[in-house]
This record gives C-alpha cells, sequence and structure tokens, in this order.
C-alpha cells in the first residue's frame, strides 16, 4: 500500500484498547495507521471483573510479561468458578467450573463416562473438583505457576480492576504507534453507498478514515444509530437486566478462584483482587427493585451502615444481527452481551477482533468474507448464551418466583434442548459439542460440570456392583495430587 491505510476506533475501554493493540501488533510490518477516539466523560465501572484463560492468550500474543501489568491491574489468577446454592438441595450445595488445563486430557473421558454411569443408577465420583487439577489447585489456593520439573501447560485467566486494565492498555497502545483523540462524536457522514466516511466532533474538526470500529458501548452509535444493524434480543431466554456492584478494601486471604452465589433475584459475583474484593448482584428488574437487590447484598456482606458506594449498572442481553456491515466492525458491548456469569465478555471480544483480521482485506471488500465472519460470531454468541441459559434452566430452587420462572420458561434455545434431551436419554454430550456450527469455549466437559454439578441424574439402583468408578479404579486421586505438589500455596 502506497498510501497508508486508516482504521478509527471509536470508543475506548477494555474492548477498544484491546482492539487498537490487536491491530497494531498484527499490521506493525504494513503501513496503516489506527486512531482511537474517546469521550473525555468515560465511566469504567472498576469494582473488579475476571476473564477466561482468553486474556492470557492476549498477553501473550503482545509478550506482555504478567510482572509488567498484573500488580499495575490488581490482577490475582483465575483457576475457577465455584458455584453455591444454584441446585437448591443440600446434597449439590456448590459445584466446580474449573478451566482445563493440559493434565486434564487424562481423565476427560474417564469423567464424562462417570457422568453416563452415574445417569444410569450407579454410585460413582461425579464431582469436578476431584477430577480436574484447577479445581483442586483453587480449592488449597495455589498459584497456576508449577516448579519447572512440571511438564504440563496449565490455563487460567484473571481476576482484574477494569478500569486500571483499560488504563494499561491505553499506554501499550501507545506505545505501539496507535494514536489518541480525546474528542465526543457529533455526526457520522457516510457516502452513497452507506459506507462510512468522516466522523464530525463536537469541535467541528473532522477525521476521515477507510474502515471503523464501533466500541461504543451499549450505545452503538456507528453500527445501530448509523448503519441501523439491527439487534436480536436474548431476554426471553435470560431474565436479568440489572447489576448493583461495589468494592470493598479487604483484608481476606486472596482467592484463586471466582465464587458465584445464587440469591432470591439473580447472583452474586465475588472477584478477589489483590488490595480489595469486588461483589455485585446480577439480577433481574422484573423480579426486585435496585433498592431491594442492594439491601440484600449489603445484608449478606453486613454493609447495612457502611459507607461503601455502589454502582447501578443497567445492561440488556443480546447481540447484532450482523457484527460487521460495509467498513464498520462492532466490538465488545458494541456487538452484543449475554451478562457476566462465567466471564464470557473478553473472550468474545478477543475472538471476535482475531476473526476479522483473518477475514479483513485492504484491498478489497469482499462479501463472502463478511457473511463468513457474521455466521461465525452470531452462532458463538449463541452457543455461550446456551450455556450461560442452563445455569438457569436446571436449576430445582422454589424460594422465589424468579427461580421458578426460570425453570418454567419454554424459550429455550435449540441446541440446549438437544443437549437436554441428549443427557436425560443417557447418551455422551461429545457429539453434540464437536457437531455444533463452530468450536465454542464451553467444551463437553464444561457441560458435564454444569449438569453434574445440578445433580441431573436419575435415582441410585438398589443394587450397587461396587466396580466401575473411574475415578477410584484410575487412581484420579493420587495423580492430581502428586500434581498438585508442584505448586505453591499463596501466602
Amino acid at each position: 500500500m502506497n498510501e497508508p491505510y486508516h482504521i478509527a476506533i471509536v470508543g475506548g475501554g477494555t474492548a477498544g484498547w484491546m482492539t487498537a493493540c490487536l491491530l497494531k501488533h498484527a499490521y506493525k510490518a504494513l503501513n496503516v495507521n489506527v486512531t482511537l477516539i474517546e469521550s473525555k466523560n468515560i465511566n469504567t465501572i472498576g469494582v473488579g471483573e475476571g476473564s477466561t484463560p482468553t486474556l492470557k492468550l492476549f498477553f501473550d500474543r503482545l509478550g506482555l510479561d504478567e510482572s509488567i501489568w498484573m500488580d499495575k491491574c490488581e490482577a490475582t489468577h483465575k483457576l475457577n468458578i465455584r458455584f453455591e446454592d444454584w441446585q437448591g438441595t443440600s446434597e449439590y450445595k456448590h459445584y466446580d467450573h474449573p478451566f482445563i488445563s493440559q493434565p486434564d486430557v487424562f481423565h476427560e473421558r474417564a469423567y464424562s463416562t462417570n457422568c453416563l454411569t452415574r445417569r444410569l443408577g450407579l454410585e460413582v465420583n461425579t464431582k469436578a473438583e476431584d477430577f480436574f487439577l484447577n479445581a483442586s489447585l483453587a480449592k488449597e489456593n495455589k498459584h497456576p505457576t508449577p516448579s519447572e520439573n512440571f511438564p504440563f501447560k496449565i490455563a487460567y485467566g484473571y481476576h482484574f480492576d477494569a478500569a486500571k486494565l483499560s488504563a494499561l492498555l491505553q499506554s501499550v497502545a501507545i506505545d505501539l504507534g496507535v494514536k489518541h483523540i480525546s474528542n465526543e462524536v457529533d455526526k457520522v457522514i457516510c457516502d452513497d453507498g452507506g459506507y462510512i466516511n468522516d466522523l464530525i466532533f463536537n469541535d467541528c474538526s473532522t477525521l476521515n478514515a477507510d474502515f471503523f470500529i464501533d466500541c461504543t458501548g451499549f450505545s452503538k452509535k456507528l453500527i445501530k444509530q448509523t448503519l441501523n444493524v439491527p439487534s436480536i434480543s436474548f431476554s426471553d431466554n435470560l431474565f436479568n437486566d440489572s447489576a448493583i456492584a461495589l468494592k470493598v478494601n479487604s483484608a481476606l486471604p486472596v482467592k484463586t478462584q471466582t465464587i458465584s452465589t445464587a440469591l432470591s433475584s439473580g447472583w452474586q459475583w465475588q472477584i478477589p483482587l489483590q488490595n480489595s474484593t469486588g461483589y455485585g448482584y446480577v439480577f433481574s428488574s422484573r423480579y426486585q427493585s435496585a433498592d431491594s437487590a442492594e439491601y440484600e447484598l449489603r445484608s449478606r456482606l453486613n454493609l447495612i451502615d457502611n459507607d461503601v458506594s455502589s454502582k447501578l449498572i443497567k445492561f440488556e442481553t443480546g447481540q447484532l444481527k450482523e457484527h460487521w456491515r460495509k467498513n464498520c466492525l462492532a466490538i465488545g458491548l458494541s456487538q452484543g452481551f449475554i451478562e457476566p456469569l462465567e466471564a464470557t465478555g473478553l473472550h468474545l471480544t478477543y475472538n471476535s477482533i482475531l476473526r476479522f483480521i483473518k477475514y479483513f482485506s485492504f484491498f478489497e471488500t469482499n462479501s463472502n468474507h463478511i457473511k463468513k465472519f457474521n455466521k461465525t460470531i452470531v452462532n458463538e454468541f449463541e452457543l455461550t448464551r446456551d450455556y450461560i441459559v442452563a445455569h438457569y434452566k436446571l436449576n430445582q430452587r422454589s424460594d422465589t418466583d424468579y427461580w421458578r420462572d426460570n425453570r418454567k420458561n419454554n424459550n429455550t434455545p435449540m441446541h440446549l434442548k438437544t443437549l437436554i434431551k441428549a443427557w436425560v436419554n443417557n447418551e455422551r454430550l461429545e457429539p453434540y459439542i464437536s457437531n455444533s456450527v463452530i468450536k465454542n469455549q464451553f467444551s463437553a466437559t464444561s457441560w458435564n460440570c454444569l449438569f453434574a454439578g445440578y445433580g441431573q441424574f436419575n435415582q441410585l439402583a438398589s443394587e450397587q456392583p461396587r466396580v466401575g468408578d473411574l475415578y477410584k479404579e484410575l487412581k484420579i486421586a493420587s495423580f492430581i495430587k502428586g500434581c498438585n505438589l508442584n505448586f505453591i500455596k499463596r501466602e
């Protein structure tokens, strides 16, 4: 390219600056200018958020070691999510969803077999915390970095302060050569073909670019307000639309897992940071007012008379019908939002950016590539939604209308219906997961953890053969214990 190709990103935050970093890194050998425009009035929550192992892939791609960024973002390691009180019975008080690491490949099949065997009525171990290394490490609060003699890779995510992470990514992006403009977009000018040409700011200055990325969050200033791309709502599947969030300066020991606890009209997150703890209550305003939700959260945390400030966050679940139209791509909250459960936001953001880089051409607009990209991302959002919906659909709580209505909700996505049917019919889940349109982050093991964690089993047979428990027969407890010795406990 003789002339520089110009990509303009409208909107900052974690999604915007992550996009800027990845684009500048990917095109560092090309004549590509990247400019990020963000408003001076940005309200970043910054009460503690979590990620999947995708965030580590992001930092590894940029070559940024943990020693460079973790302390600056008050970050901690995340190996596991523990779900408390979601099922509604004392027998299944909690369950774990660990990130699957290399050592676990030896036992994923055994875990799947035990989940099938238990459905057939045999008394076998189906606790993810006993089968998978990360759940064991989280239980003992150990670092995910093993001794140099341990030959396997460990997958893990992070907890972090979102505002501090955004600031750090801004610094990284600018060092990579991204231009930063602090201004407010007033108007968006398109040509006769509907392609965006120019941005006009509040001070009447203008920016021209070749391609535009919408990171303006729920406002969707470019992709929806300008290009009129419609949204697909998930509200029929997911009731939650609000969250109360707060941060407590806490002396609690830093844990290596997120704790998600079911409450009366939603669920509470507990995210451990280095010097504080982030708490939040994700709930449905159809079943509880914001004041009532905040009172419930503060009561649980003994903060009724405490001056710790809180933030009310309103959100809509769903996604765009097209994430890429003409010369505009939506990333982050602009493209869609499912809800904070399982911390899928940055995972979807990262995957969307990488797939865009894969399909994008500087020299021509390939409509087939755009269609393929949109189909892939729409499917990924839908498959992620299905896993989240399952948390609510499978509950057996009867204490509030919220949980009863979630269980009785008939707006169940087809892929989820298929998996529930397969589970009930005592089939393995692997064929239904591998045959999905794309490989989603939630593997058959994740689904087995979910179904087993909710106790979705038949009654035990009256006569037990006392054989067939692969957890015992393969001596998995001994294997996990031996692996565990290669890790140190957090102080």
